[in-house]
């Protein structure tokens, strides 16, 4: 699996080979660009937004991430390190999806 999972880096390699704007590829990431912030946009972009958060973080995910804890029965001194993980993890998947847009957006473009 550990050896399956370096094929992420394939994804910065075709990032970097599609030649993007950098500067406004990153930008993105803090404002987008070539959107207009109407009221209407931001409307939308909050329920979407919430959509999003609703489907995703429900009462059942809730209880599974707390069933997931007692029944690998970490001790109330180790779940620091359960979310050290779980932190990390959200980081590398969030990492590696910039240079997977980053790439689709420049060979579009």
């Amino acid at each position: 699996m550990l050896v399956a999972s370096l094929f992420y880096i394939v994804y910065i390699i075709s990032a970097v080979k599609a030649h993007p704007n950098w500067g406004l590829a990153v930008g993105n990431l803090l404002y987008p660009h070539g959107v207009e912030m109407t009221s209407g946009y931001l409307r939308d972009f909050l329920l979407i937004g919430m959509g999003v958060l609703g489907t995703t973080i429900t009462p059942w995910g809730q209880f599974f991430i707390s069933s997931f804890a007692f029944d690998k029965k970490i001790e109330k001194g180790k779940i620091n390190y359960s979310q050290m993980e779980t932190y990390w993890g959200a980081f590398l998947t969030d990492f590696f999806s910039f240079f997977m847009i980053t790439a689709t957006a420049a060979t579009l473009l």
